[in-house]
């Protein structure tokens, strides 16, 4: 007998097409789609993604807007900051 090789997850269906190194990148962007972020407002861990870029909590029904496959990206993060700042000094 011969031994089993193991399948590459989400991406098996795509079989010896694509190469490794695409099929790693759409496994990772399924994964983030698919998983559930945390509530910006209530802090629960209730947040799915409805269409690209848009999020809803399933708890209170927060609706805001992040990066394509993840609430909130680097970019988003380093201008909340910024306008922190900005907003705090003039205070």
């Amino acid at each position: 007998m011969t031994k089993k090789k193991k399948k590459a997850g989400s991406t098996a269906s795509y079989g010896a097409k694509y190469g490794v190194k695409a099929k790693k990148q759409v496994k990772i962007i399924k994964k983030q789609k698919q998983s559930r972020y945390v509530c910006p407002q209530c802090k629960a861990k209730r947040v799915k993604r409805l269409s690209a870029g848009i999020f809803q909590c399933l708890k209170c029904g927060y609706k805001f807007t992040g990066g394509a496959y993840q609430s909130s990206t680097a970019a988003g993060m380093s201008g909340k900051k910024l306008i922190s700042k900005i907003v705090g000094g003039k205070e």
